[in-house]
């Protein structure tokens, strides 16, 4: 087995001379779930919107050359992306925490130091496949644990387009021509060349598992990402 390491921001802890003496761990997020005591009833009433918190994920490593702490230092500040080498195929967003961070110095030889990422809660596929659309049923599979917000990208040539998403509809109204459109469903926004567009419906969603999409309009150009969520 490999030794431990992570990449954030495309910069992997192995090429600035950082070691992960033990294995990192695998945290997922914890449901937003409201209780209440009801008079007359036993037990608590429990209310869940589906939502997640953030979560904070601690690395402590070791920076072996004593002249590359402040490399280290301006490498893990800010947010982006984090990926863990026990989990390669996705990634975390996360935010570099602003805390007081203390660099132990070792013999004057290496630095030892604990890094903390807030991570938003769900993690996502690394270059997960575009979907192509085809004028009437789609049988798509969302391999993710939660329901996901996709972005559409369309060309139309005349006409409205209409999504039916499990039997949900979504019109998008008057587009433009031979311009490619944006419907960002996980935004709540359907956009051309700057210019926002008029919908009709929910922004839709894919379910965990099967999905079927009835795509009706005149498109030259119509896919999908999917945006999976992973725990």
């Amino acid at each position: 087995m490999s030794a431990p390491f992570f990449v954030f921001n495309n910069i992997s802890s192995l090429d600035m001379n950082c070691i992960i003496e033990n294995e990192l761990p695998e945290i997922t997020p914890a449901k937003r779930v409201t209780e209440k005591v009801v008079v007359g009833r036993n037990g608590l009433l429990t209310q869940s919107f589906g939502d997640y918190d953030a979560y904070d994920y601690p690395v402590t490593f070791t920076i072996l050359k004593y002249e590359d702490l402040e490399n280290v230092k301006r490498w893990l500040r800010g947010s982006g992306q984090l990926i863990t080498h026990n989990d390669l195929d996705k990634f975390r967003t996360v935010r570099v925490k602003e805390d007081v961070r203390t660099y132990e110095n070792e013999w004057d030889t290496f630095w030892t130091v604990t890094v903390v990422f807030r991570c938003d809660p769900f993690r996502r596929q690394i270059n997960e496949p575009t979907v192509t659309l085809k004028t009437g049923e789609n049988n798509i599979v969302n391999q993710g644990h939660e329901n996901s917000f996709p972005l559409f990208r369309f060309k139309v040539t005349s006409g409205n387009i209409k999504l039916v998403i499990n039997s949900e509809t979504f019109t998008i109204i008057s587009p433009p021509i031979n311009e490619e459109i944006i419907l960002d469903c996980e935004n709540g926004l359907c956009y051309a060349d700057g210019t926002y567009i008029r919908t009709s419906g929910e922004f839709p969603s894919l379910v965990e598992g099967e999905n079927n999409i009835m795509l009706n309009g005149n498109t030259s150009l119509a896919e999908m990402d999917k945006r999976s969520v992973f725990l």
